[in-house]
């Protein structure tokens, strides 16, 4: 997850409730420095009110500040979250791994399927082809994805029935033989620091190539109804298989998290309205302290 903080959002919806329940008082810090008040006196009023509004207070306080971060830390890219499936024929399990520094043909070798996260977060600036015939817009916001198998020598190497795992749904794939929607793509959608095109002595040739993608006799892929997955198979000996796989910027919220936050904001309604049913009757003054009766 990308930690995504805004000081200026975050001072509104501070500000927010503190003008919302008309607080004054002394200051302490949150995050960077900004004046809350940790004591709660309402205008027009010349004593203090009692603890247990005191104690609500900062109860609603704490919980508005949870709910700022907690909407402040959103996810702001869908990445691959899982993978799973046998092994390959050479017995090696399927891995997530960093976006490597080149991925030219003879540069990168595995032994097993392997896939990582390119460009997150972007939106594009013209529409690309993906396979189908289909197009993803232009001012779309996307994250990129790359999943291969590429072996060292000509020996046969094949990796099947492996289910690659994102947080946000699939917008669609790169896979064409030759690889040209991917070439085609990756000046927007290739990971920032890795090399796609600049071949050297020994590198391999860059895409597109002959048979770069998916060329069939048991290359293929079957994206999942839900849109969050898509199984891949491999076959390779020289050269290897390489796949883009474009998903939707927004992650899709985990349903434990959406229940946590409704219960939440239940129990925040039910605080507002026991704080708001307190009756001025009920609080005196002893020696300039509220308490309750």
């Amino acid at each position: 997850m990308i930690f995504v903080y805004s000081s200026n959002a975050f001072q509104v919806i501070i500000n927010t409730f503190i003008e919302k329940e008309n607080l004054r008082g002394k200051s302490f810090l949150v995050g960077r420095k900004l004046s809350i008040p940790c004591g709660c006196f309402h205008h027009g009023m010349d004593n203090a009110k009692n603890l247990k509004v005191v104690q609500m207070k900062k109860v609603l306080l704490v919980f508005y500040v949870v709910v700022a971060v907690f909407c402040l830390t959103v996810n702001a890219n869908a990445l691959l979250t899982g993978v799973s499936g046998p092994n390959s024929s050479f017995g090696t399990a399927a891995a997530i791994i960093g976006a490597p520094s080149d991925i030219l043909d003879d540069f990168v070798f595995n032994t097993g399927m392997e896939g990582f996260n390119e460009i997150q977060d972007f939106t594009t600036a013209m529409a690309h082809a993906i396979d189908g015939g289909g197009l993803i817009a232009a001012g779309t916001a996307v994250d990129s994805h790359m999943i291969f198998l590429n072996s060292e020598d000509n020996r046969l190497l094949s990796h099947t029935a492996v289910v690659w795992t994102f947080d946000s749904l699939i917008l669609g794939v790169m896979s064409d033989r030759n690889g040209n929607l991917e070439a085609a793509s990756t000046f927007e959608l290739g990971a920032p620091m890795t090399n796609y095109t600049a071949s050297f002595p020994g590198s391999g040739p860059a895409a597109p190539f002959g048979a770069r993608g998916l060329e069939g006799g048991g290359d293929g892929y079957m994206i999942s109804s839900d849109m969050l997955s898509i199984t891949v198979n491999m076959v390779v000996s020289e050269p290897g298989d390489w796949i883009r796989v474009v998903t939707q910027a927004d992650p899709v919220p985990e349903s434990a998290t959406m229940v946590l936050v409704g219960l939440g904001l239940l129990g925040l309604a039910a605080a507002q309205r026991k704080l708001e049913g307190l009756s001025m009757n009920e609080i005196q003054t002893v020696h300039g302290e509220a308490v309750q009766r």
